[in-house]
């Protein structure tokens, strides 16, 4: 960290101190440090983060649970009525679990190639009408555009871009129903077995 951040995060934080002896620099510098560890804790961000992106793969919600029990019990009076046996009808369920992954992978695929487009337009867009930005010391370095940073995309028609309905939404992966969500459910249900 530079000395002219440093001493500007010194006074956002409210050490407005200019002459400091050595002692009080290093109770400073800890004061400092023991705000940065308490506000923007780097662990606990990811360890929530993990927790929150985990949860949803671990956990086996009420649907996933009676799609397997209703499973089994097909499974079952196959086996007892019909005859079939579980090694006759696994290739069928090894098929349609690489069938749901194969779907996962294009997804992905599909989705990295949207974010890429959607991040070229906001690129093409920051080209086209800069904003200023500030230097370290809270200068503005002017580029173009107009004073103040906060009304520099005013104008920009956010709801363009939005999906017009819920089902375009869900094709296009913005929705309350994606299609990960579905995939996570079918491989929760298939690969167990």
């Amino acid at each position: 960290m530079g000395p002219d951040l440093y001493q500007e995060l010194k006074q956002r934080l409210g050490f407005y101190g200019t002459e400091e002896t050595e002692e009080e620099e290093d109770k400073t510098a800890a004061v400092v440090k023991k705000q940065l560890e308490e506000t923007f804790a780097f662990s606990s961000y990811l360890a929530a983060n993990v927790q929150r992106g985990m949860k949803d793969s671990i956990e086996l919600h009420a649907g996933t649970w009676i799609t397997i029990s209703i499973l089994f019990a097909v499974l079952a009076m196959m086996c007892r009525l019909l005859r079939v046996s579980i090694l006759g009808v696994m290739p069928v369920f090894v098929c349609l679990a690489l069938l749901i992954v194969l779907l996962m992978v294009l997804l992905t695929r599909s989705r990295h190639r949207a974010i890429s487009r959607h991040s070229q337009k906001w690129l093409e867009r920051i080209e086209r009408n800069p904003a200023p930005r500030r230097s370290v010391s809270g200068r503005s370095i002017d580029v173009g555009a107009s004073e103040d940073p906060t009304h520099a995309y005013d104008s920009y028609d956010y709801a363009a871009d939005a999906p017009a309905n819920t089902l375009s939404a869900t094709l296009q992966g913005r929705g309350k129903y994606s299609f990960e969500k579905f995939i996570n459910r079918f491989l929760q249900i298939f690969l167990p077995l």
